[in-house]
């Protein structure tokens, strides 16, 4: 791993990186063996990173839009970069602000998805303030890890398009096919998801999926290959998908 060229790589989600929770741990699994400059973040929840190496972060919620949406704040500044203490432990709380959201559609999740959908539709997120951040990373790829909101597959693919750099998505549940018993969708959204879906992985370079039985499912409804890992894997087992050729 020592003569590996590492690529600067550009994440995308909607958890922060964390050593103990969600899809921050996940993501952190996949990119703990990279130096620290190579690695930057860009994530939508209002959370506070937490890592032992990696320290370059920019931050971009829904409140950061809605402020501009009403002019409570320049446009130009819309997020933030995120300051943290290195090997600091978080126990996250949910934010005042989601928590009365929560309250409000806790019977109606699907109404969620789509008001935050609406609310990136908006051009606000794409502030001066995130462009200079981006630039000063200089990024050779997107990493995103996506789910079910159309908004972060649109950013994704917008930034990836822009910067001219190759687009890596990961999906790592299923809403497409397995509905769950408290489903997030209505048949409407579900197919514009689906649509959101396509739209990403024809542009994305690779897309990369949870286990085999997804990779399979993805691959037949998508006419796409799907690349399964787990949480856990060796970069350079997919000799197709080397770091150095990124």
């Amino acid at each position: 791993m020592e003569n590996i060229k590492y690529p600067k790589v550009l994440i995308i989600s909607h958890n922060a990186l964390s050593l103990h929770f969600n899809n921050g741990k996940t993501l952190y699994s996949l990119f703990k063996d990279f130096p620290n400059y190579n690695v930057a973040q860009l994530f939508f929840q209002d959370e506070i990173p937490e890592s032992d190496k990696f320290s370059t972060y920019f931050k971009l919620t829904d409140v950061d839009v809605i402020k501009n949406v009403f002019k409570l704040k320049d446009r130009d500044i819309c997020g933030n970069e995120q300051k943290i203490k290195l090997g600091e432990h978080f126990n996250y709380e949910m934010s005042k602000y989601k928590k009365i959201i929560i309250n409000i559609l806790r019977n109606n999740l699907f109404l969620l998805v789509l008001l935050r959908n609406l609310i990136y539709k908006l051009p606000y997120w794409n502030s001066k303030n995130l462009n200079i951040w981006i630039k000063n990373f200089s990024p050779d790829a997107i990493f995103f890890l996506g789910g079910n909101y159309k908004f972060s597959f649109n950013i994704a693919n917008k930034l990836a398009k822009k910067y001219n750099i190759p687009l890596y998505i990961y999906i790592t549940d299923d809403y497409i096919f397995n509905k769950k018993k408290h489903a997030f969708f209505t048949n409407f959204q579900q197919k514009m998801l689906i649509k959101t879906y396509k739209k990403a992985f024809n542009y994305a370079k690779y897309v990369f999926v949870i286990g085999d039985q997804m990779a399979k499912d993805f691959s037949n409804f998508f006419n796409k290959k799907f690349i399964p890992i787990m949480n856990l894997i060796e970069i350079e087992k997919y000799d197709s998908i080397k770091c150095d050729s990124i």
